[in-house]
Order: structure tokens, then sequence, then C-alpha cells
């Protein structure tokens, strides 16, 4: 299976896996009557991203960055709580050890959601910048009119 720049392919998966290990999978990962590994993905970033909106709230998503907190940044971190379900729920869907998920979080997933972030505040100030736009030509077209 090939796999392209942007996804990782079922193969790569592998060396996350422990086919040594027992370990057991839930079949649930519940957050507020939600079973977080039903929900759909077209791959492991896509997944994440569906499984951060159920998380958090759209204001969350433009203002808080990934935990842990760093004392360089401004910016509150997102609740660990609920981000540490959000890894249980991507480790679990995709089988991946407990022991090799923080390097498949580091090289994989982590710059992903960051990205996920910082694309939901300019999101958010496009949008600001449109109804402005709008807003300002309405008014101008209601003073053409008046005049």
């Amino acid at each position: 299976m090939a796999s392209s720049s942007n996804r990782i392919s079922t193969h790569n998966f592998e060396c996350y896996r422990d086919s040594n290990s027992q370990e057991i999978f839930s079949t649930n990962v519940d957050y507020n009557g939600i079973n977080l590994i039903t929900t759909v993905g077209k791959d492991f970033g896509d997944f994440a991203r569906q499984i951060i909106r159920i998380l958090y709230t759209p204001d969350e998503l433009r203002t808080c960055i990934l935990p842990p907190r760093r004392p360089h940044l401004s910016r509150e971190p997102l609740d660990p709580d609920r981000f540490r379900l959000l890894n249980e729920a991507v480790r679990v869907k995709y089988r991946l050890a407990t022991h090799l998920y923080y390097d498949f979080f580091k090289y994989h997933l982590g710059s992903k959601l960051s990205d996920f972030l910082v694309e939901e505040r300019r999101r958010d100030s496009v949008n600001i910048a449109q109804k402005q736009a709008k807003l300002a030509a309405c008014q101008t077209a209601t003073q053409q009119q008046n005049n």
C-alpha cells in the first residue's frame, strides 16, 4: 500500500503496534454518552480532528494550544483530561501500543492537531474580516441611497 506525504499507511502503523503484547483494547471510549471510537474519519488525522471537535467548544479550539502548556507561551492549553480521552480514542481506534503511542503522537499526530488549531484561529479571523467587509459595503450602499 503506497502512502502519500500526509498520510501514514496501514503498514506504517505496524511500527506502533506490539505483536508480542497481550494488550486488550477497549471497545468504548466514552465522553458524555458518546462512544468516541465510533466516530468516522478518513484517516487518523481526520479522526482526531472529529474527536477534538466533540471534546472542545469552538471557542476553546480558537483560544487554546495543545497540552502541556509551555511557560513562554501566552495561550492556555486545552483541558488535559479531555485531551487524554482524545489520545486514548486514537490509540484504541488504531490499535496502537500504549508504550509506543508517545512516538506516534510526536512524529505524526501532534503536528496535525497543532496545525488544526492554527487553522481554527485563522478561520475565525477570516470570518470576522469578511463580516466587517460586508457590513462596510452595506453601510456604503445605504449612505449612497440616502444621498
